[in-house]
């Protein structure tokens, strides 16, 4: 059998707007599903913080919900401002041990996406006084993968236009570590994740 080599110059393989909605709505269809993957996140960075000897004290995550934010904020390891961007807008990529972990997919971080405006993460890293804030377009996302769309928006260029990194350089003291996910603007939350008393019932 006879191979040929790909002629020079021939456009990557398109992957459409919909890879993305079946990797996030499409697996986390119920929306307590959200907050447990944010816990089990929290979870592991603590169990890592405490592994690699920067916490020394008990795990904490605080779960806070007001009429138009949910976050979910933890004093594990946080990630490193140089990886803050490669670590945070990767789908479907995680450098997490899944034999020891909780999540190890990379998908998870992006399973409140149905429900807000905007998707944000803060993080800052044990020794840096840096602040990383990645900020997700969930309306822009959103959009992209309604049906009536056709479904020709390529994906890397859509998360390209939807995400935007900040980076304070002294936002934070050296001593200082913690991740936190914001889910803003919850005009699409259903009550399950805007009730305290049912959210905390079901963590």
């Amino acid at each position: 059998m006879k191979m040929t080599e790909q002629p020079a110059g021939r456009p990557n393989p398109h992957i459409g707007a919909f890879v993305l909605e079946t990797l996030t709505i499409g697996m986390y269809g119920e929306p307590r599903h959200t907050l447990r993957e944010y816990v089990q996140n929290a979870y592991d960075s603590i169990r890592t913080a405490q592994r690699t000897k920067f916490l020394a004290g008990r795990g904490r995550v605080d779960v806070n919900i007001t009429s138009q934010q949910l976050s979910v904020r933890d004093n594990g390891l946080g990630v490193r401002a140089e990886l803050a961007w490669s670590t945070l807008t990767s789908i479907g990529a995680s450098r997490k041990d899944r034999t020891r972990d909780a999540g190890f997919r990379g998908i998870g971080r992006l399973a409140g996406m149905a429900y807000c405006e905007e998707l944000v993460f803060r993080t800052t890293f044990p020794g840096e006084t840096i602040l990383s804030t990645i900020r997700f377009d969930c309306n822009k996302l959103l959009a992209a993968m309604n049906p009536d769309e056709g479904g020709d928006t390529e994906l890397a260029s859509l998360l390209a236009d939807s995400i935007v990194l900040y980076q304070e350089d002294h936002g934070a003291s050296s001593d200082e570590h913690f991740f936190e996910v914001q889910l803003n603007g919850l005009s699409r939350a259903p009550e399950t994740l805007t009730k305290a008393d049912g959210v905390n019932a079901y963590l």
